[in-house]
């Protein structure tokens, strides 16, 4: 009779407290269930379940994308508020050091401005261009034509020409010339100092090779005052002249 009493009696106290705390399995999770670390439970590892973000509180509202702009890059985030910052590049952001113009899709000269109207073809051809022998084309006066050692050269680089010359011979005139395919500008004249020997000597003063307005003539000169050679002897005139055409 008395341990049917104690089954009873522990029955009948089960279901009292059962009855009185109708929801405590509910409220509470039990530690068979997992459920550790008592007030320290934070559902790190095996601490609880897992929270979904969207059932926090106090949470920033973070944007799932940002929408971009034109000519723009992100230069900060903030991990509060989620929002992103914007900039245009400055010339300070670019690598310099690293830049390298075949990372540029266009390159063409045409694409740049302030260069003027030549082509790096035009340019090439001007500078790679060999000058050109006109020492038997030329009209030669003030030598006689046996013994003449003659040697004219002429380049053009856009409107400059440049010419190179040495005449050694004999002198059968008190002048001295040659010509040249290309006429001088239409607006001045265009004279340089020369190397002279008259008679078969160094005439010991510089010498003068002149292209007048519009001529295709160089006159060659014993002197800067327009001095006549000796019609007879050895006479050398060599030098460079440049001058400019229309």
């Amino acid at each position: 009779m008395e341990i049917l009493q104690q089954k009873v009696t522990g029955q009948v106290l089960n279901n009292a407290i059962a009855s009185t705390y109708p929801t405590r399995n509910s409220r509470y999770a039990l530690v068979k269930n997992g459920v550790t670390n008592g007030d320290l439970h934070d559902h790190i590892g095996g601490d609880g379940g897992q929270v979904a973000y969207s059932s926090l509180s106090g949470t920033p509202n973070l944007p799932q994308n940002e929408s971009g702009a034109a000519n723009n890059f992100l230069t900060a985030y903030n991990s509060t508020t989620g929002a992103f910052s914007k900039a245009q590049p400055t010339w300070a952001n670019v690598d310099k050091a690293t830049s390298n113009i075949a990372d540029i899709t266009t390159k063409s000269h045409t694409s740049l401005t302030d260069v003027g109207t030549l082509t790096h073809a035009n340019i090439d051809t001007y500078l790679n261009t060999a000058a050109i022998d006109y020492s038997s084309t030329s009209t030669i006066i003030g030598w006689s034509a046996a013994g003449l050692t003659k040697s004219i050269w002429y380049k053009q680089v856009g409107k400059l020409v440049y010419v190179w010359f040495r005449l050694d011979g004999t002198s059968d005139a008190i002048t001295a010339s040659f010509t040249l395919p290309t006429a001088c500008n239409s607006s001045f004249a265009c004279s340089n100092a020369i190397v002279g020997f008259d008679n078969g000597a160094d005439i010991n003063t510089t010498a003068l090779a002149y292209i007048a307005i519009s001529a295709t003539t160089v006159n060659l000169y014993r002197a800067a005052g327009i001095v006549a050679w000796t019609a007879s002897g050895n006479k050398i005139c060599l030098g460079l002249l440049i001058y400019t055409i229309d």
